[in-house]
């Protein structure tokens, strides 16, 4: 019989976004029923359970925090992990979360295809909580069927009565010292107690360690006052259920793969130490260090060689620190994500410092055998060290963070320290800086326009607008690279100002000259959308070309459009009284919210490309994008996918509902003459197309 799914209560008002999540879980081999608010989700769980409860914070009726206080308050919900989901991820709001009861936390936007695996190790844990808990429950439930010890003892430590274990219930009468009884050091210990509460005539207890023995136990004591001079001493051993906590503690704070410290445990470990250096003048570095292309190691071999490798790095790390303390430089070593460990160097100098980086960079060196294969590993570092690169736990933590990335920027194998990063990076931003601001006068930049097209037939129905730049000497720079930074410096609201005029005058010239004429669709900045002078661009542009409202289209990002919602229906509003038509772009990668596509006068919802460009072989990503097309299809909203490369992409984007797509499977961007001529070459009753190419990135046939 095959074991029965295990059983997710999904709580959320938002129905696309608890769509989207049942979704992600069903495709995990999870069942899920759905919530709408709080207490429906706390009267669902009343009456049929659950084996992990999820709670959006914000739901009306019942919010997050009252319903997980009320299933905490439930017999059954005292013990089942409830995992809150947040837009919030300020201390404040975490500690909040945690105070209410919760077993964990996520944050928005979702990784969805991490969801599955964090709920599955989160409901792994608490069985295996469960499980100690349940273990230490027997093991005290058998301690408890036999009697106590228990002792008469006298304000000068003499026992004048004693029950036994075994003896049955026979009390022995005697007059002997405590030493008789315990072993002295507990004796010893018991006799200051005893005097006490004979005296105060309050109870206290006690816990002292009986090592008589080979295997040490360990021992509770209480002692209750007995009438005026007398005390009752009772004894019972404990050792099972200290061993038990010490496995439950070492569940909450150590990593069960290399029996490292965690990083919940270093954290709380480096907030420590770093407080008292910052009082003590004391120096503290902090390393990341993070394993280079360790995911094509998990990829290639599967995660059981991973995990040796993992094992084998950390051996090889413990013995770098056993060797500098040796040696005198006091270091800390923890495993603090997947491929990623951290050290804490202690009050070293910059000698020391080096030695301990130069060690710790030359452990994974040597060759590592992995399921027969030889594998070399090299390791990037990231050095912050307090107080210049921060003096609290935060700031140390983004600094090495940033320091290790940069390293890894470097191609691996290397360390950077932070105070080493910022001159360098911003020499080199202020320079490509300037050269964009004089690419936008020097006519560097150029539009290129990439079709869209009907997916049944290959009809061109729309164009993307995209922005290139050719440098000359650089050559064509990368948009990933030069929006980021243009965006950082301001320079962004000035650069789609002027994609907006160049968009409206093609669709100007066009129209002058008689050629079929199709939307253009222009991207907008979460700096422009937010400063509120858009609205007053695009009128501008529309009476200064004459151009057709309806032929221009604006994509605007999820995270520009929740930046503010009260501002953003009040800038949409007005968008769309001057006829042009709004689309949201790469929805799915931010807060994926029915309540903004409702709310907001959108026209168009874009698949962003990361949920398409794997959609063969990803079960997750197919069920997000069938979610997000019926979402829109329900709401009347047109659907576009982006990142289409492939005829099976086509299909599937085709059986799900999905009409116009674009990717280089039908053309990549190219420049707006070609464009034009494509245009031009169809008529009224012809219009362009586009078929597949025969392989990614070909060019269009026709």
């Amino acid at each position: 019989m095959a074991p029965a799914k295990a059983r997710v209560l999904v709580a959320d008002d938002d129905a696309l976004a608890r769509s989207l999540v049942c979704a992600a879980l069903a495709d995990h081999g999870f069942a899920t029923v759905e919530a709408e608010d709080g207490a429906q989700a706390v009267a669902l769980f009343e009456a049929e359970g659950a084996d992990i409860v999820l709670l959006d914070l914000q739901m009306p009726v019942l919010d997050g925090f009252a319903a997980c206080a009320a299933l905490r308050a439930m017999a059954g919900g005292r013990e089942v992990p409830i995992v809150v989901i947040t837009g919030a991820s300020d201390t404040e709001s975490i500690h909040r979360v945690y105070d209410t009861g919760a077993t964990d936390y996520v944050t928005k936007p979702l990784n969805w295809a991490l969801l599955g695996h964090r709920i599955e190790y989160i409901l792994h844990s608490a069985r295996t909580r469960a499980a100690l808990i349940q273990s230490e429950e027997n093991n005290r439930a058998m301690l408890e069927a036999l009697p106590d010890r228990m002792l008469i003892v006298d304000g000068s430590g003499h026992v004048q009565r004693v029950f036994e274990p075994g003896h049955g219930a026979e009390v022995q009468h005697v007059d002997a010292p405590l030493e008789t009884f315990l072993p002295y050091e507990g004796a010893m210990l018991a006799k200051g107690v005893v005097a006490r509460v004979v005296s105060a005539r309050q109870e206290e207890r006690f816990e002292y360690t009986d090592n008589r023995t080979d295997a040490a136990r360990h021992l509770e004591a209480r002692v209750v006052p007995q009438g005026e001079a007398l005390a009752l001493l009772v004894v019972r051993d404990v050792t099972e259920k200290r061993e038990a906590e010490e496995r439950i503690r070492r569940l909450a704070y150590y990593d069960s793969l290399t029996g490292l410290p965690n990083r919940h445990y270093f954290s709380q470990y480096l907030g420590d130490v770093v407080d008292r250096s910052r009082f003590a003048g004391e120096t503290q570095s902090l390393l990341l260090v993070g394993l280079d292309q360790f995911k094509r190691v998990n990829d290639t071999l599967g995660h059981q060689a991973g995990d040796h490798v993992l094992k084998v790095i950390s051996s090889r790390l413990k013995g770098v620190v056993k060797a500098l303390r040796g040696q005198g430089t006091f270091l800390d070593l923890a495993r603090v994500a997947g491929d990623e460990f951290a050290l804490l160097v202690s009050h070293a100098n910059d000698l020391e410092l080096g030695e301990a980086i130069n060690a710790i960079e030359a452990a994974p060196l040597e060759p590592i055998d992995a399921d027969g294969y030889q594998l070399a590993v090299t390791a990037s570092i990231g050095v912050a060290t307090t107080p210049d690169d921060g003096d609290d736990i935060a700031g140390l933590l983004q600094h090495a963070a940033q320091a290790l990335s940069a390293a890894k920027g470097q191609g691996g194998g290397s360390h950077r320290r932070y105070a080493d990063i910022p001159h360098s990076a911003g020499k080199e931003a202020l320079q490509f800086d300037l050269a964009l601001r004089q690419a936008l006068y020097r006519d560097e930049l150029e539009l290129y326009l990439q079709p869209k097209v009907l997916l049944a037939d290959g009809r061109v129905v729309g164009a993307e607008c995209l922005l290139r730049w050719c440098h000359p000497t650089l050559g064509q720079v990368s948009p990933a690279v030069f929006i980021p930074l243009a965006e950082q410096s301001g320079l962004i609201a000035e650069i789609d100002r002027w994609v907006l005029s160049r968009a409206a005058e093609l669709l100007g010239r066009w129209q002058s000259r008689g050629v079929p004429c199709v939307p253009v669709s222009v991207n907008v900045s979460g700096r422009v959308f937010g400063y509120g002078q858009l609205q007053t661009e695009v009128a501008r542009v529309l009476e200064q070309y004459a151009i057709d409202p309806a032929m221009l289209q604006l994509e605007i990002t999820e995270t520009a459009i929740m930046a503010d919602a009260g501002s953003t229906a009040e800038v949409l509003d007005q968008l769309k009284g001057l006829c042009v038509a709004l689309a949201i772009d790469d929805f799915g990668t931010g807060y994926s919210s029915l309540a903004y596509l409702k709310q907001f006068p959108l026209d168009v919802v874009k698949i962003d490309r990361e949920f398409v460009k794997d959609l063969e072989h990803d079960a997750s990503d197919r069920a997000l994008c069938r979610a997000i097309v019926s979402m829109a299809q329900s709401l009347n909203l047109g659907v576009v996918a982006e990142g289409i490369e492939t005829v099976e992409r086509r299909e599937l984007l085709v059986a799900m509902g999905c009409e116009v797509g674009q990717g280089y499977l039908f053309a990549k961007p190219m420049q707006d003459e070609q464009f034009e001529t494509l245009l031009a070459r169809s008529g009224d009753t012809e219009p362009a197309t586009l078929s597949p190419a025969p392989e990614p990135g070909a060019q269009p046939l026709q």
